[in-house]
């Protein structure tokens, strides 16, 4: 029973992180909301991945505007945080998405 108590946790986070990146992207510019991923989201804290480092540089710029926007949204975000991701790519990687920190 408690691992089902943590697979409807990590799926209540992933949803959540969803909402995140859905509002996220009604702020940010298309040509950046697409080199951009949602990331965790857990305990107020809500992580965006991008793919480079220039796109993370841009991200963080607009992050008052999304946190903002976040807030407004009651999605209890209190701090988002952009990370550089690795993507991997292929078919058998098509939905990897390594943070820069598991390198």
């Amino acid at each position: 029973m408690a691992n089902h108590a943590t697979l409807e946790s990590l799926l209540a986070d992933w949803r959540q992180s969803m909402r995140c990146m859905e509002v996220a992207r009604s702020v940010l510019d298309p040509a950046l909301a697409g080199l951009l991923k949602a990331g965790p989201c857990q305990s107020g804290l809500w992580v965006l991945l991008a793919e480079h480092g220039h796109a993370a540089a841009k991200a963080r710029h607009c992050l008052p505007r999304v946190l903002e926007a976040l807030q407004g949204a009651g999605l209890g975000v209190t701090e988002v945080q952009v990370r550089v991701a690795r993507f991997r790519t292929g078919p058998a990687h098509a939905a990897a998405v390594v943070p820069d920190t598991q390198r």
